[in-house]
Order: structure tokens, then C-alpha cells, then sequence
């Protein structure tokens, strides 16, 4: 709105200021124009070369209110499951500092990867069990043959007793190979022996693997990792069996 000047509103009733929306006539100390409803603090009004009656009409629109702009909150942005992602990789990030970052392509990865390798250790443990069976199997049928071979042998030194001594040459043939049998059988308990202790490393590398496994699909991967380097010398000794 102007500033009030001598001449603004004249005592005769006149004035030099007219209403920029209608042009109608008005006084410096209006805020609205009483014929339209114009507000003076956003448009002002228009001076005049001449002055002009100044006829006061009926308020079209008085004090009106002033609206407060309310702040709008910030929108939030919605909890997706790549900003979860995100937030758990940063986290591992932060507990692992001289790892690299890992993005989601990595981890999904690294969960594909364990599974493939579990199930390929599990095969490979189904396989050396079954194998490791049949040899059992085998050394079984070895030995109840040995078995019968030294029944019939004592069966023979019974019967032959009073033969003994045309006989010693054959209790020496039988003895020898009951030796070579009880080498044969002591050579198979050390190749048993042996195989428990792989199926033992088996074990526990499947047990890491597994432990490690299910820690990355809790997306805990320091555990997973610490898993993997516990049972890493029982994994490498099983990996030597091929």
C-alpha cells in the first residue's frame, strides 16, 4: 500500500488513488477494495493525474483471514526390501573394515555358492559312505572266510595231533598263511581306520559348511565366514581324497 501523502485523500471527499482490478476510486487507508474485494497488499493501487469523488460502497470483503502455509513433512521414503539391503551390507561393512563392500549381486552369490558347495560335499560324503561300506563288506567276507579256514585248520591239527610229526611241515604252510590272513586283516582295520578319519573330516566340513550356509541366509556373514575358516584344514583334507 502507498504511503499517505498530503494530497492522497482530499477534505472534499476526493482522491488520486483508483483500484488497479476495477479502477474504481479508493483511500490510502483501505486494505481491500470495498466494489471488488481487491487486496491493496498484493496489488497496488493506481495513482491518479485528476483527482476523483471518492464514493464509499457497501465492503464486499472485510479482514479476511490470513491463511498460515503449513510445512509439509518430508515424505518418507518407503522400507523396501534393497534399502534393508543396503543398511545390512553397510553393517557388515562396518564390522568387517578391511573386507570388501559387498552389493547384493555379491551376497546372493555367496548363498548360491554355499549351497551349491553343500550339496556337493553331501554327495561326495553319500559316495565315500557307500563306498566305504563295501569295503567294510568286503573285509567282512574276508574275514568269516579266514575264520573258517582256521576252524578247519584246528579241526586238522586235532585230528592229525598223533601225526604230529609229519604234519609240521603242513601246521608251518597253515600258520603262515593264517599270518598273511591276519595281515591282510590288520591292513584292512588301518584302511578302515583311515576312512573313519576322512568320514570324520567329512563330518565336520559339512557341519562348518552347513553352519556357515545357514548363517548367510540369516545374512549374518561374519559368522558364515568364521564357520568356513574353522573346518577350512577338515575341508581341505577331504578335498585331498580326490
Amino acid at each position: 500500500m502507498p504511503e499517505t501523502q498530503p494530497n492522497a485523500a482530499l477534505s472534499d471527499g476526493h482522491t488520486v488513488w483508483s483500484c488497479p482490478t476495477c479502477a474504481g476510486p479508493v483511500a490510502t487507508t483501505w486494505l481491500f477494495c470495498e466494489s471488488c474485494g481487491t487486496d491493496f497488499r498484493v496489488s497496488r493501487p493506481n495513482r491518479l493525474t485528476t483527482p476523483i469523488p471518492l464514493q464509499t460502497a457497501a465492503p464486499v470483503v472485510q479482514n479476511l483471514p490470513v491463511m498460515r502455509a503449513e510445512p509439509v513433512p518430508p515424505a518418507r521414503s518407503p522400507q523396501t526390501s534393497s534399502g534393508l539391503l543396503e543398511r545390512l551390507r553397510d553393517g557388515l561393512a562396518d564390522r568387517l573394515p578391511n573386507a570388501p563392500h559387498l552389493s547384493a549381486d555379491t551376497g546372493t552369490a555367496l548363498k548360491a555358492l554355499g549351497g551349491l558347495l553343500a550339496v556337493v560335499l553331501i554327495g561326495v560324503a553319500v559316495t565315500v559312505h557307500l563306498q566305504t561300506r563295501a569295503d567294510l563288506h568286503r573285509t567282512e567276507r574276508t574275514l568269516a572266510s579266514a575264520q573258517e579256514q582256521l576252524t578247519g585248520v584246528r579241526a586238522d591239527l586235532a585230528a592229525n595231533q598223533a601225526k604230529l610229526v609229519s604234519t609240521k611241515g603242513d601246521l608251518a604252510d597253515e600258520t603262515a598263511k593264517l599270518d598273511e590272513t591276519q595281515g591282510s586283516l590288520e591292513d584292512a582295520n588301518d584302511r578302515l581306520n583311515l576312512q573313519n578319519d576322512q568320514i570324520d573330516d567329512l563330518k565336520s566340513c559339512l557341519g562348518g559348511v552347513q553352519a556357515a550356509f545357514s548363517y548367510f541366509l540369516n545374512d549374518s556373514f561374519d559368522s558364515a565366514l568364521n564357520e568356513l575358516y574353522a573346518v577350512e584344514a577338515s575341508c581341505d583334507r577331504a578335498y585331498a581324497l580326490f
